[in-house]
């Protein structure tokens, strides 16, 4: 922060930091660490359940949601208002077994809704303008439905399980990251090299793209337009 005093002096003063002052480390067993994790989810939940209207959870019976669901039920003196989505066009990707599970170990006040190919084909033009920009991922559909389940019922608020994938390593191929780190940065490295010297080449010598430059554009654009179609003609979400 720049401070300027009335005779014109000025001074530069740190007024926050994003990371914690150092402190010793200390050896903690697996058992330290899983006390630590769940006071912490415990104390991550208390904090989100401070609203002054209805709040949920959104529930697929998966383990970040379901523990939303077991910590806030701790915290609640009435039932927990949850909210799945369900698929008629595709029973292979339902977890509405699982979310049931959970709500009735919880005893929560459980909603659903299924939705099928005409739902997706039919809120297409209206995703489109609510997304306002370009978003290719599917889950925008059930995620839409399931919202609106959960404002009907007048639920303004919902946790979800977000971002405890990337905390945790959650995804299939964090494990071979983990194994093969040398390579995946070395690649990446590599990768980056290759950008900086396309763009040197382009600043040094303007003019249009190379032929093929400009076929990889072109083949890039089509596996696009490939994709954005069998995703409208898709028979499973």
């Amino acid at each position: 922060m720049l401070i300027i005093d009335r005779g014109g002096d000025k001074q530069i003063r740190q007024y926050w930091d994003a990371l914690p002052a150092p402190s010793p480390i200390k050896a903690l067993t697996e058992s330290d660490h899983q006390r630590n994790i769940l006071s912490l989810l415990r104390d991550s939940i208390r904090k989100r359940m401070m609203a002054d209207v209805p709040f949920g959870v959104f529930l697929s019976g998966g383990v970040d949601s379901s523990a939303n669901v077991a910590l806030m039920s701790e915290l609640m003196t009435q039932p927990v208002r949850t909210f799945t989505v369900g698929f008629e066009d595709c029973e292979e990707l339902n977890e509405l077994e699982s979310a049931r599970s959970v709500s009735k170990r919880f005893g929560t006040d459980h909603h659903e809704v299924m939705i099928g190919r005409q739902e997706m084909q039919k809120f297409l033009p209206e995703l489109v303008f609510h997304q306002d920009e370009p978003i290719a991922d599917p889950v925008c559909v059930p995620l839409y439905y399931v919202s609106k389940l959960a404002r009907d019922t007048g639920t303004i608020v919902v946790q979800v399980g977000e971002g405890s994938d990337e905390i945790f390593a959650g995804y299939d191929w964090f494990p071979g990251l983990s194994e093969d780190r040398g390579s995946f940065l070395a690649s990446c490295r590599t990768r980056a090299v290759r950008c900086s010297s396309r763009r040197r080449r382009r600043r040094a010598a303007p003019g249009p793209e190379s032929s093929e430059e400009a076929h990889g554009f072109r083949a890039g654009a089509a596996a696009r337009r490939k994709r954005i179609t069998l995703l409208g003609r898709s028979d499973c979400l």
